[in-house]
């Protein structure tokens, strides 16, 4: 049985869930960070950073999964527990930062629309309001389509695709990126000691301090003969720590020290490359995918 607020209570939660779960999953790593900030900020426990990615990759295909439960009334009894669960912990943590002032932005939607944590918390008391009405009609909602296989199939298929875009997300450039420097907008030069307004550049962003598996690829790159781009590198780091790096290294292309949080938001892995033409990003690879002198000149063909 489903009366009308109850029925508009499913859908306004379900597709709020997905939604939500959706602009996390294109983007892992950055929803990694905020958890990270949860870690050190809220509860304290910064030995939990080694596995927020792993986390954040659970906790968006869950929601994706809970959000398409309810839309179709898949085993509400269970849906409803686990909604209540998840708005219960929501609305702490931004109930807190609201509170505190630790957290700056819930991260409930990515980097796509930020919320301040007033206004975060004022959003999950108003869900709360929702999903304590499926709760307590949980054992009455039935499931929305009459083929119990095609209520199941739901579920599934929106688990299984979500669970494909957070793996491949984290993997290579995300799906969609929120973030102002995605392919074909113009490269942030700001504090760069280094003129990229003209000409082609692959930009090695790297972290010095940390092992770098893939420097024999990275210095290929450097050593190539008549190469269409010039190779420079990007670290957040500090420029002793860059120099002691190069002295220990001796790297066949020029590092810089930049603002290392635009670093992050421009690049979710390290060390990763960055094709700019005239300041304008062609192309970005992930630390998984390292390219090929010959990958890099087809970019430019």
């Amino acid at each position: 049985m489903r009366t009308v607020f109850t029925w508009l209570s499913l859908w306004i939660c379900g597709i709020w869930f997905i939604i939500s779960g959706f602009v996390k999953v294109v983007d892992p790593v950055a929803f990694s960070r905020k958890l990270d900030e949860y870690f050190h900020k809220v509860f304290h426990l910064p030995f939990l950073d080694a596995y927020s990615v792993g986390l954040a990759m659970f906790i968006s295909v869950l929601e994706i999964a809970v959000g398409a439960a309810m839309l179709v009334g898949f085993k509400m009894r269970i849906t409803a527990w686990i909604a209540l669960l998840m708005m219960l912990y929501f609305t702490f943590l931004t109930g807190y930062s609201a509170l505190t002032g630790a957290v700056k932005s819930c991260g409930c939607f990515g980097e796509a629309i930020k919320f301040t944590p007033k206004q975060s918390f004022i959003k999950d008391i108003i869900l709360m309001v929702f999903i304590s009405v499926i709760f307590r009609q949980r054992k009455e909602i039935l499931p929305y389509l009459k083929n119990e296989v095609w209520v199941n199939l739901t579920v599934a298929l929106f688990t299984v695709i979500s669970g494909w875009i957070t793996i491949y997300s984290y993997r290579n450039i995300p799906l969609i990126e929120f973030h102002e420097y995605k392919n074909g907008n113009p490269f942030p030069i700001t504090g760069i000691e280094k003129d990229l307004s003209k000409g082609t550049y692959l930009i090695i962003i790297l972290d010095v301090k940390k092992p770098i598996p893939q420097w024999n690829s990275l210095e290929k790159l450097a050593l190539q003969e008549q190469a269409p781009y010039t190779v420079i590198g990007l670290s957040g780091e500090v420029k002793s720590d860059i120099k002691f790096f190069n002295e220990v290294k001796k790297p066949h292309f020029p590092i810089y020290s930049t603002d290392k949080d635009l670093l992050k938001t421009m690049i979710r892995s390290f060390p990763s490359c960055v094709l700019v033409k005239d300041n304008v990003i062609l192309h970005k690879w992930s630390t998984f995918h390292i390219p090929s002198p010959e990958q890099v000149a087809k970019k430019l063909s």
